[in-house]
């Protein structure tokens, strides 16, 4: 099920699972996964509140709306709630739409708001992440977390990636730039062609 997620998006459900068990709950909820998400990708979501470490007011507004609970055992198997098998859908259907071939933290955050009536979402909101701000920041490129991909498709990621930015449109000086690196890279290749 989790084959085109990074390593980091597994790690975030993970981390998702392990929330619900301290607050002892018995199903993994958003508030959970925004948890992970949280624990995971503290710097991209940093980034987007404004704020160096955004963990401790995303716990608190999680504490606010979910009490905690006495713990469950991580022993035990945690399902997915029917908002987080849809976020998972979602999150699938956003890498799928600017053309990812792998399945990222920012996919599963634009899931999460794509959502909207969820308690991650609404906590999202209430911190100033829309799906909008996102969204433009990874069709700019600006997402850190794009770079984790596995390096069998990592070129062809790269080439995608490029072509959407094309697409957007550059500015001519950072056009000018990307095309003076190509030229270099396409050398390079070349030549490891032609040793061969």
């Amino acid at each position: 099920m989790f084959e085109r997620y990074t390593e980091r998006a597994r790690r975030v459900i993970f981390f998702a699972r392990y929330e619900a068990s301290q607050f002892g709950h018995v199903r993994i909820e958003t508030e959970h996964l925004l948890l992970g998400l949280a624990r995971e990708d503290k710097s991209f979501l940093g980034r987007l509140m404004g704020v160096e470490d955004p963990c401790p007011s995303i716990r608190k507004a999680v504490e606010e709306r979910s009490p905690a609970r006495e713990k469950v055992s991580t022993s035990i198997d945690l399902p997915m709630s029917d908002s987080c098998k849809l976020i998972l859908g979602y999150s699938q259907a956003e890498a799928e739409r600017v053309h990812h071939r792998h399945i990222g933290t920012e996919h599963l955050l634009l899931g999460m708001l794509k959502l909207q009536d969820c308690v991650g979402a609404r906590i999202l909101d209430d911190l100033g992440v829309t799906w909008d701000k996102l969204d433009a920041q990874i069709r700019r490129g600006v997402v850190q977390t794009l770079p984790e991909v596995p390096t069998e498709s990592g070129v062809i990621f790269y080439l995608d990636r490029i072509e959407l930015l094309l697409e957007d449109g550059v500015p001519k000086g950072e056009l000018l730039r990307a095309y003076v690196r190509l030229k270099l890279l396409v050398e390079k290749v070349e030549k490891i062609l032609n040793d061969e």
